[in-house]
């Protein structure tokens, strides 16, 4: 697995993304593109050529939104638009509202949020999120379930002040997955 993290402030590559993620994907690799927000006027246009060569691409929806060009769609159909733009596996993370993921065919599921303890510091959420999400890939799960991993590492990375300090052993974040809400079809 492959993520490239920090898209859109790496300047002197992100003319490249596209043909970097075609080469990666060519060698066998499997690809995750994660984004920071940046309002430069071609930052749409650099990440919608990288979606064909994207296993999974997982923005906030304030990513999504600035990607789309629209705070008009809902977060379902930008997950949705993204796979008919080429990526495999979209995820527009929604924090306490979890996550919609759209992984081919036009279906799109909610995967709820997991219920935190105290929120502390929403800080690097969604990066534990990407964590959890390519370590349930890593561990052969499906896009759902990684998705529900990803979300359960978020909740505890939230849970304490920092980036890393919430992040607990794994057995922790799958027992807090297992008792998360069921994704649902989206509305």
């Amino acid at each position: 697995i492959v993520n490239l993290s920090g898209v859109l402030g790496l300047d002197a590559l992100d003319g490249d993304i596209a043909e970097l993620l075609r080469c990666i994907r060519s060698a066998g690799a499997l690809t995750c593109l994660d984004m920071i927000y940046n309002t430069a006027a071609d930052a749409p246009a650099i990440v919608h050529s990288a979606l064909e060569h994207v296993d999974c691409f997982a923005p906030s929806l304030e990513e999504a939104q600035l990607v789309a060009g629209t705070e008009a769609l809902s977060a379902a159909d930008m997950a949705r638009m993204f796979c008919d733009r080429g990526c495999g596996v979209a995820v527009v993370k929604q924090g306490a509202e979890g996550c919609f993921l759209c992984s081919g065919g036009g279906e799109v599921l909610h995967i709820p949020a997991c219920t935190p303890g105290q929120v502390l510091d929403a800080t690097g959420a969604g990066d534990a999120w990407v964590g959890g999400f390519l370590t349930g890939l890593l561990r052969g799960e499906d896009a759902v379930r990684s998705a529900q991993l990803g979300n359960a590492a978020a909740s505890f990375c939230i849970e304490a002040p920092g980036t890393t300090a919430g992040i607990p052993a794994l057995d922790q974040v799958l027992a807090r997955r297992a008792a998360a809400p069921e994704p649902r079809p989206a509305a």
